[in-house]
């Protein structure tokens, strides 16, 4: 399962801002309370038209976009309920860098959300018990993968990439145990690690437990 998007979905690559080539990355920032910051770092941002006006153009309405409030990754992590989010042009010149941020207040009700918006039968919960907290994830794949969802023309597309692309970094402390993850860098980083053998069972499980400061 190469995309998160082939589990259930499938998301055309050329989008919002037309064919831009970049270099995205996911980092969510879990709170030991559950809250999580995700930020959407962008590089290399750069337009693959061969024409160069129709190249300007297109990477004229990527930079108009960011600096008039309509950047597709800040439209998409609003549509998710952020309690805030900002948006930071770190190159203004070819090839361009974007970093995105946006605050929620609970990791599983963004998941859920995400899920929600692209019509996805998945649910995420939270749960505590003692000093522990746990993510539960839960999503099952239809057998007909191509007629599931229909979320790709909503600004929650925008958020869809490679597995491999996401990482949760705990900010404070330690994961005690995982499940359909990969513990990074001395316990403080998750990596997403859905094997081809969950999407032939139709089901995909993910579980996550930190101590609960």
């Amino acid at each position: 399962m190469k995309r998160l998007a082939s589990a259930a979905i499938v998301l055309v690559s050329c989008g919002f801002t037309g064919c831009l080539v970049k270099d995205t990355s996911h980092t969510l920032y879990l709170s030991p309370d559950g809250s999580v910051v995700w930020s959407v770092l962008e590089r290399d941002v750069r337009s693959a038209e061969e024409d160069g006006s129709k190249r300007w153009n297109e990477e004229r309405q990527f930079l108009d976009g960011v600096v008039s409030g309509r950047h597709p990754i800040d439209l998409g992590l609003q549509a998710l309920g952020a309690e805030r989010t900002s948006v930071r042009l770190l190159r203004a010149e070819r090839p361009y860098a974007v970093l995105t941020d946006a605050r929620f207040a609970r990791i599983d009700r963004v998941i859920q959300s995400f899920f929600d918006a692209l019509r996805l039968d998945g649910r995420a919960s939270l749960e505590w018990s003692g000093s522990r907290a746990t993510l539960w994830v839960t999503l099952d794949i239809p057998e007909d993968e191509s007629a599931a969802g229909d979320g790709h023309d909503t600004p929650i597309a925008s958020l869809v990439d490679d597995l491999d692309r996401y990482r949760i970094v705990l900010t404070d402390g330690e994961f005690a145990a995982a499940e359909g993850f990969e513990i990074l860098e001395n316990g403080s980083q998750a990596k997403l690690t859905v094997a081809e053998g969950d999407a032939a069972r139709r089901r995909i499980e993910l579980r996550l437990t930190w101590p609960a400061r």
